[in-house]
C-alpha cells in the first residue's frame, strides 16, 4: 500500500471519530436532566486524534534522508 493512501484512511479516521464526538455532544445537550451520565468522552477522542497525527507525521519520515 502506498504512503498517501495510508494517511488517507488515517484522515478519514480522524474525520469519522470528529463526527462521532459531536454526535455525542449533540446527544448530551438534548439528554435533559439526565446529562451527567451522558458525558462525551473528550479526551478519548483527543488521544485518538493525538495519535493518529503522529502517525502521519511519522509516515512523512519514512524513506526521508536526514531522519535515519
Amino acid at each position: 500500500m502506498e504512503k498517501s493512501k495510508i494517511v488517507e484512511i488515517i484522515k478519514g479516521r480522524i474525520k469519522s471519530d470528529e463526527v462521532e464526538l459531536q454526535r455525542e455532544i449533540k446527544l448530551f445537550e438534548q439528554s435533559g436532566t439526565y446529562a451527567k451520565y451522558a458525558v462525551p468522552d473528550y479526551s478519548y477522542y483527543a488521544g485518538r486524534k493525538a495519535a493518529f497525527k503522529e502517525a502521519i507525521e511519522l509516515i512523512g519520515m519514512l524513506d526521508k534522508k536526514n531522519n535515519k
